[in-house]
């Protein structure tokens, strides 16, 4: 009886002990899986996030030059960075340099290194990157896109009129030097054959490399990116002198000295980058900026003409339903408002277009701040350069006018001398056409590869206007995206005084050819810019600027003279576009 009663007391105390022993074995052995399992994760966790404090680092070090990869630059870029309490991030350069008097340092290897702690154990990850010295060019190389054909011209015989233009490739060495004042020119495919009448397209133009061109198709001249200073002599005067230009490397800041080396523009005391090549979103595009920044861009070769180019038809008229041409010896395309002007401009990329550019193109009417960089780049070493001590530099005047009561421009004509001009309703008498010895004085580099009708011709509209405009124009241009326009500030009638004071009060905008080009009693003056330019800043209720002056203007038209007008078709009016690719 008792050992039953024992029995059913339960467990005794050795029992109970060891119950208790194997219990505390198994929490303990259970817990040991857990903390291993917590550790295991642990460690896989805090590797990945060291891994990726390592590719951020690779990859900002992928987005560097060569030059930049030092020990304290990217120091700097660590301390940037957001890394968490208990990584430590190191990266450290080792150069690979030649034996030899004339060995080049060519090769950094890169050493980035996380360490952290696990538990009580330090762990590392490691890895070497290497970053071999890049082949910098400047000027930056032409951006192309689908539609655009390189060219070159040919001469025969040392007889300039007997060249022609032919097919050529982006990396013929030959295609463009900006040291000889060769700019790159391109032609799109609007009607664009060879010889044999063979139409050029994308598909067959790098099988006819080399043949001469039958029908020129539109042309544009490509302006790479750039940073400017005025002399000090010639800052916001009406006297001109030597623009020094000094080319920037793709869309960066920076610049290539003498030694191939990378420096950044603003080691250069004075220089400015040009506003046409930059993003304005922190400036508001104050300076006519685009919304991102840009190695270069497209102009027109000559003022634009149409489809329709009849003379009595104004080379075109106030109509949206003509294409853009491009061309020498074409009726100027005129009598044509400034909205028509830039929906035109615009539908140069539609789908289906005549020139195979894509939708992608940013076509566009010209903006003030790119008619500057054109002329400021003539008004340099590498362009037309104007010296007041020689009267036959500088673009010569486009006189062209043949008599009739439709003041009809012709596109890449100038006069017998450079400030030739034509009274109304007379033609003139004398003038060549762009491809003879005197008609390449009318270009941005007195030859055949620049830009042409800058002086004369026909005034150009640009996409630039006073805010406080009070008509139709103003109101349709205000609603476009700030890349395509460009604003200014002022409440002046067109009287002199309300001139001049718009004029002043638009002093800080730069890169225009207007404010650095041009004296203080400007604003309602025919000749205080630059080389005598017409110097006429927009009013009220003529808002809108006009560029380059006209086939009749006396020692007024040129790359720095500016006006004013409605934004309304006129028959001496005529515009040029321009294209962006990113």
């Amino acid at each position: 009886m008792l050992k039953k009663i024992l029995s059913q007391r339960g467990f005794t105390g050795i029992e109970l002990s060891i119950s208790i022993v194997i219990l505390t074995i198994f929490i303990i052995l259970i817990s040991t899986i857990f903390f291993n399992i917590y550790l295991y994760f642990s460690d896989a966790q805090r590797n990945a996030i060291a891994y990726s404090y390592v590719t951020e680092l690779s990859e900002t070090i992928d987005q560097m030059y060569y030059s930049e990869i030092e020990d304290n630059t990217l120091q700097e870029k660590i301390e940037s960075m957001n890394i968490g309490s208990g990584y430590t991030l190191t990266a450290s350069v080792e150069r690979y340099q030649p034996e030899g008097e004339n060995s080049q340092d060519l090769v950094k290897t890169i050493t980035i290194t996380v360490e952290y702690m696990v538990g009580k154990e330090t762990e590392k990850v490691e890895i070497k990157r290497i970053k071999s010295k890049e082949i910098l060019i400047t000027p930056n190389k032409p951006k192309l896109t689908n539609g655009m054909v390189p060219v070159k011209y040919v001469v025969t015989g040392g007889n300039i009129e007997e060249g022609y233009w032919q097919i050529t490739t982006e990396d013929d060495s030959t295609w463009y030097s900006y040291e000889n004042k060769q700019w790159a020119n391109i032609m799109l495919q609007d009607g664009l054959t060879v010889e044999g009448g063979i139409k050029v397209t994308d598909k067959n133009k790098a099988s006819l490399v080399g043949r001469k061109i039958s029908t020129m198709g539109s042309m544009f001249v490509w302006i790479p990116r750039y940073a400017y200073k005025i002399p000090d002599t010639n800052y916001h005067t009406s006297t001109a002198g030597e623009i020094n230009i000094i080319f920037l490397y793709s869309t960066s800041n920076n610049y290539i000295d003498e030694n191939g080396n990378m420096q950044p523009i603003s080691n250069m005391e004075g220089y400015k980058i040009h506003p046409s090549f930059q993003n304005g979103t922190d400036t508001n595009y104050a300076n006519g900026e685009g919304d991102s920044e840009i190695s270069g861009f497209w102009v027109a070769k000559f003022e634009a003409s149409s489809t329709d180019s009849r003379v009595e038809n104004y080379g075109g008229g106030d109509t949206t339903d003509l294409n853009v041409k491009i061309l020498p010896n074409a009726i100027s395309w005129r009598n044509v408002n400034g909205i028509n002007i830039n929906i035109v401009c615009k539908a140069m990329k539609n789908i289906g277009n005549i020139y195979g550019l894509p939708e992608t193109a940013n076509t566009h009417m010209m903006k003030n701040s790119q008619w500057g960089a054109v002329a400021y780049l003539t008004q340099s070493k590498y362009g037309n350069m104007q010296n007041t001590l020689d009267s036959n530099s500088g673009v010569w005047n486009n006189s062209y006018h043949n008599g009739d009561s439709y003041f009809t421009t012709k596109t890449g004509m100038v006069g017998e001398t450079r400030d030739s001009a034509t009274t109304n309703g007379i033609a003139s008498t004398v003038y060549y056409e762009y491809n003879t010895e005197n008609g390449i004085k009318g270009s941005s580099t007195r030859n055949i590869y620049g830009i042409y009708d800058l002086a004369g011709g026909a005034w150009e509209y640009v996409a630039s206007y006073l805010t406080s405009g009070t008509n139709e124009y103003v109101t349709y241009f205000k609603t476009l995206q700030s890349r395509e326009k460009q604003e200014y500030a002022g409440t002046g009638e067109i009287t002199t005084e309300g001139r001049k004071a718009n004029y002043h009060t638009n002093s800080e905008k730069y890169g225009d050819a207007i404010w650095e080009t041009s004296s203080d009693d400007a604003g309602n003056e025919l000749n205080l810019s630059w080389n005598s330019d017409c110097a006429i800043f927009p009013g009220i209720s003529h808002p809108f600027f006009l560029r380059g002056g006209s086939f009749d203007y006396v020692n007024s038209a040129g790359l720095f003279a500016f006006t004013s007008e409605t934004g309304g078709a006129s028959h001496i009016y005529g515009f040029r576009p321009a294209i962006i690719i990113k």
